[in-house]
């Protein structure tokens, strides 16, 4: 695992936010600033416009990309927080195709901030104790605004609904229990002010929570966020155990993903709640 450097933390308000499928930690980016391009926001707006005089429904407000993109580019919560010194955070991303982002945008926003430690995993998690897992990418790749390499939709699990062996290939894995041993050694959960779980793994959701309640952790999550689907895509008798799970225990998913007008509606509900800020 990688590190970036840091300042000691030392303040009141302490946040861990814990990304499990960053991909290109385009909502870790949200968090501060906008992740997409002008070009890429001002490419939906077009799409959504042409729709609309084609007499389609439209899914969300006009220019609704572009408006977005002004919102997130606005000095966020967390950042404001951070650099007048009342806020330590501590991220950590993972993902099997970490190494291949760019972190840089990331990375930028964030230098020189005060009590701010970005952690890197660009490990895949399994639920079974091995040093390699099979990953199996899409049949097709979905390239609409994104680098041509990125395969979105892979998974640790050959049954997913669009997936095939004929593109899979070997990576460094971290079972369940190994990567739980990591967080708490890494952003420990009942050290936190404010534990923010993200998660959009291919899957493996169900197995993480699991373990965290396990390991009586799983009540100092205090927002769990991402889209929590994919496992129907995997097992339907496991997605229906998995939701049962979330009702036992009153959880539930908040939709954090997607493109920069979805994450700004994220961060309009729970930027200040995650800042630590009166709401």
């Amino acid at each position: 695992m990688n590190e970036s450097s840091a300042t000691p933390c030392n303040k009141i308000w302490t946040v861990n936010y814990i990304d499990i499928g960053a991909l290109d930690c385009s909502e870790a980016d949200s968090l501060f600033s906008a992740s997409e391009t002008i070009r890429t926001a001002a490419l939906r707006d077009i799409k959504q416009l042409l729709s609309l005089l084609l007499g389609k429904r439209l899914r969300r407000p006009p220019l609704a990309s572009l408006k977005a993109r002004r919102y997130l580019r606005k000095v966020s919560p967390l950042l404001d927080s951070a650099k007048r010194g009342r806020l330590c955070l501590r991220i950590l991303l993972v993902d099997p195709q970490l190494s291949l982002a760019d972190l840089s945008r990331l990375e930028k926003v964030l230098e020189g901030v005060p009590n701010v430690t970005i952690h890197y995993a660009p490990v895949a998690i399994y639920g079974e104790r091995t040093a390699f897992v099979r990953f199996f990418r899409p049949a097709r790749r979905q390239s609409m605004n994104v680098a041509a390499w990125r395969d979105i939709g892979a998974s640790v699990y050959a049954a997913k609904n669009n997936v095939t062996s004929v593109r899979a290939r070997s990576l460094l894995g971290l079972s369940v229990s190994q990567f739980v041993d990591l967080l708490q050694e890494t952003l420990p959960l009942d050290f936190a002010d404010f534990n923010v779980l993200r998660m959009n793994a291919e899957g493996i959701e169900y197995s993480v929570l699991s373990e965290l309640d396990a390991r009586g952790l799983l009540g100092h999550v205090s927002l769990l966020c991402g889209t929590g689907n994919d496992l129907q895509k995997i097992d339907a008798t496991l997605a229906g155990e998995f939701d049962a799970f979330l009702c036992e225990r009153g959880l539930s998913f908040e939709l954090f993903g997607g493109d920069d007008w979805r994450r700004s509606q994220f961060r309009r509900k729970w930027g200040d709640t995650i800042a630590g800020l009166p709401t």
